[in-house]
């Protein structure tokens, strides 16, 4: 199990889905209070970078989407000591497979 100082979700059926997999308390976010969910808000951010809010998703082609996904999970974060998600992931992914 991962230890977590907190995991803030928009549902309760998700948060059942968490509670399976890692030991942290959980916050659900008030509706329209986009502030509780600071993670969701950095990452549109991100896309939004790359799209317009005035241009649907539907609109863009999914090798353009792919590209932004890819460049989005590559990109350091401090939070993870200038490391990509990519690579923590693989980090963890492979822990377990020697653990267990």
């Amino acid at each position: 199990m991962l230890n977590r100082l907190g995991i803030t979700l928009d549902t309760t059926v998700i948060g059942l889905t968490y509670r399976e997999y890692y030991n942290t308390n959980y916050y659900f976010a008030h509706p329209y209070s986009s502030y509780e969910r600071g993670l969701n808000e950095y990452t549109n951010g991100l896309i939004r970078q790359h799209i317009s809010k005035r241009v649907m998703f539907t609109k863009q082609a999914d090798s353009d989407i792919q590209n932004f996904q890819h460049e989005i999970n590559r990109r350091p974060r401090k939070l993870l000591n200038l490391e990509t998600q990519k690579n923590k992931f693989f980090l963890f992914i492979n822990q377990k497979r020697c653990i267990g």
